[in-house]
């Protein structure tokens, strides 16, 4: 049984409901608006950096579970402090998790075939990837379309793992099924729906 004092974890979100409000606002806007960068700057200490650990106590709770990446499950401390303010429930089992956090930054693999994609009679039963990256420049020649996305727009991140273009587009053949990205960077959040088309313009 795991003892952990309360005077050893971060502190979570000073005003609870006004910063969730905003994690929570920030996150659908991003998912409603693919591939756009959107203003996010949390001011919150915590274990893992600002802008996922404020998507992540915006969104777990009781009912949810979540899994962490390599480098983030490395550190006790990340786990302590979600379970601790959220009441989610950990698994070591990507398929399982309602969320998963990855850290690209840390050289963390996305692998979107491992987590859970949903059902046909439940497509809302897949994963929701919390992706950590560094900046959102746009990759040469790659665009976005798709629900939410006037026409075409560039796009990219980084560091971007090397297939994650086909990778994608295999999860975007699924749909309804597939998962979700929420793309965090310092200062922003970007999110990237299953419904995303990813393309290569020459």
């Amino acid at each position: 049984m795991e003892i952990v004092s309360q005077t050893s974890i971060l502190p979570g979100f000073a005003n609870p409901v006004a910063d969730a409000q905003y994690g929570f606002r920030t996150a659908m806007d991003a998912l409603a608006r693919p591939a756009m960068p959107q203003s996010f700057a949390p001011r919150l200490r915590a274990p893992l950096v600002a802008e996922m650990a404020s998507v992540a106590l915006s969104l777990l709770d009781f009912e949810v579970s979540f899994w962490l990446s390599p480098s983030l499950e490395r550190d006790p401390a990340v786990g302590t402090y979600l379970r601790f303010h959220t009441g989610s429930r950990q698994t070591t089992t990507p398929g399982a998790a309602s969320f998963a956090f990855v850290d690209l930054t840390a050289g963390d693999p996305l692998d979107l075939a491992a987590f859970a994609q949903g059902t046909a009679e439940y497509p809302d039963r897949s994963t929701t990837v919390i992706v950590g990256c560094s900046d959102f420049t746009a990759s040469p020649g790659l665009m976005a379309e798709g629900p939410g996305i006037k026409g075409i727009s560039p796009f990219g991140f980084s560091p971007m793992p090397q297939g994650f273009q086909s990778d994608w587009a295999r999860n975007r053949d699924g749909f309804p099924l597939g998962v979700d990205l929420l793309l965090v960077a310092p200062g922003s959040l970007m999110g990237l729906p299953r419904s995303t088309r990813i393309l290569s313009r020459g």
